[in-house]
């Protein structure tokens, strides 16, 4: 069968009970996909916060955030002994399915109150605590808002 004849099949779903598995098998395939790349990304995020527990810390601030789709960054810049360097914190939001009235598809969107409360937690120029691998400076990772040595950080 040629690709011009799945093609057909596929966009027909609802004239042919094949085109209907056809989508089906597709989105689990995307799915997929998606699930096990978030996944790897956050087993990787919890090493590289576990291995950060031992970093010494620095103070920082927010320099700059922005809202890009299914998450948010953090731009943020810190000092250690080789001077001024910056890093970056990316939050990934909750995806939302929701049923369009009046269409036969459904509307993926990512939470808008989640991504304004993320970006109102961080102005710029807001204190934060910084850990940074001391072989490699530049290797940094956010750890809470504040100031360094306080005890009343905010996590």
């Amino acid at each position: 069968m040629s690709f011009l004849a799945w093609l057909y099949i596929i966009g027909n779903a609802s004239y042919s009970p094949l085109g209907g598995l056809l989508w089906l098998g597709l989105l689990a395939a995307l799915f997929g996909v998606w699930y096990m790349t978030n996944h790897r990304r956050e087993a990787a995020d919890r090493r590289e916060i576990e291995r950060s527990l031992a970093w010494p810390e620095t103070q920082g601030k927010v320099t700059a955030t922005r809202w890009i789709g299914n998450y948010v960054e953090v731009f943020y810049e810190y000092s250690v002994a080789i001077g001024p360097l910056s890093g970056k914190y990316q939050e990934n939001l909750p995806m939302t399915i929701t049923d369009t009235p009046h269409t036969s598809y459904n509307r993926v969107s990512f939470a808008k109150d989640e991504a304004n409360r993320i970006l109102a937690d961080y102005p710029i120029g807001q204190k934060l605590v910084i850990r940074y691998n001391p072989e490699t400076p530049s290797e940094s990772v956010m750890f809470c808002r504040g100031v360094v040595g306080s005890a009343t950080q905010k996590s």
